[in-house]
């Protein structure tokens, strides 16, 4: 049995040992230069998901506003948003399977919007919420994010590089995506729900992680907050035609290593 006196020296040894830098007590860390596209891909993939084979599941929650020329932006609806990723590294990189869903939230009482009272069209609208996937990606360095449409590759890319930024501890990114694609629905045939001839969006998603967590090889999957914001076409079910403006999405939220852990309304 050990006395009080021999348990606090042993207690003031461990400590000695921790302020000392013991290689035995400390993780084993990573250097990361985040300029480098291997170590920002190693990274990137470390604060989204996980750089081992096993699931992580994003979440958002934010509200939808509509912007109409001439008038103060509305709010319109709340909405919960997630992905669920799963990485698998290959020969150079990682290959990424991404399921993708939405859906739409009474602002008031926070349960499933089932119909909304459009006050655009002073018309009643039924939401249709969404699930979008399996999407399949290949990261490498060289490069960097492809899509992958029957495992048939787009040979063009670009070296696999993030706007890095440091914020003393912190490290963060943010995703630009700029794209416009032909409208899926014709204005002739669906001229209450067609945006025109070309759907166009803007997303803009920024992670925050901590350098430490990153730089830990002890950890394969760093702890991780975002927050999104895009401007959109109306949503077709909203029936807005092309009727001058367009949405607004706010939102924030993290990434979790299970369903359990999500919140109990996205579940």
């Amino acid at each position: 049995m050990l006395t009080r006196r021999e348990t606090l020296g042993g207690g003031a040894g461990l400590m000695a040992a921790v302020a000392a830098g013991s290689s035995t007590l400390r993780a084993q860390q990573r250097a990361l230069d985040f300029s480098d596209p291997s170590d920002s891909l190693y990274a990137y993939v470390k604060t989204v998901g996980s750089v081992a084979p096993e699931y992580r599941y994003t979440h958002v929650r934010g509200r939808v506003y509509g912007s109409v020329p001439g008038e103060v932006i509305r709010p319109l609806m709340d909405y919960e948003a997630g992905l669920v990723n799963f990485f698998e590294r290959m020969e150079n990189g990682f290959r990424l399977t991404r399921f993708e869903t939405m859906h739409f939230l009474d602002m008031e009482t926070g349960a499933l919007l089932e119909s909304f009272a459009n006050p655009y069209t002073e018309q009643n609208n039924i939401p249709l919420h969404g699930v979008v996937g399996p999407q399949t990606y290949e990261l490498t360095p060289e490069k960097g994010i492809q899509v992958i449409a029957d495992y048939e590759k787009n040979e063009d890319g670009a070296p696999f590089s993030l706007n890095w930024q440091a914020d003393g501890e912190l490290m963060r990114f943010t995703i630009e995506t700029l794209r416009e694609y032909p409208e899926s629905l014709t204005p002739e045939a669906w001229p209450e729900a067609s945006a025109g001839r070309m759907r166009r969006y803007g997303d803009f998603l920024t992670w925050t992680v901590r350098r430490d967590d990153l730089e830990n090889e002890d950890l394969n999957s760093a702890p991780a907050t975002m927050f999104y914001s895009g401007q959109t076409n109306w949503q077709h079910w909203l029936f807005m035609g092309q009727k001058p403006g367009h949405l607004l999405w706010h939102s924030s939220g993290g990434k979790y290593a299970s369903v359990a852990d999500l919140p109990q309304s996205y579940v």
